[in-house]
């Protein structure tokens, strides 16, 4: 499973023990121009093969207390 984000959106993604694998080409995380992302991270999360994605323009915050 691969989450997108598309350009200009402002969102949080809150992401407890979860696995995301990347599929074909795409990163796991795929942030759009423009976005500003809050990923919260819990627990035990994993991103295998590719990570994320952030275009030049784009924000993204990482908090919470998982690793």
């Amino acid at each position: 499973m691969c989450i997108k984000v598309m350009e200009g959106v402002t969102c949080e993604i809150d992401l407890h023990d979860v696995r995301l694998n990347a599929v074909d080409d795409l990163p796991c995380i795929d942030i759009g121009e423009g976005a500003d992302v809050t990923l919260r991270i819990n627990g035990n999360c994993t991103m295998d093969q590719k990570g994320i994605h952030v275009p030049e323009g784009a924000k993204v915050k990482i908090v919470g207390s998982g690793n």
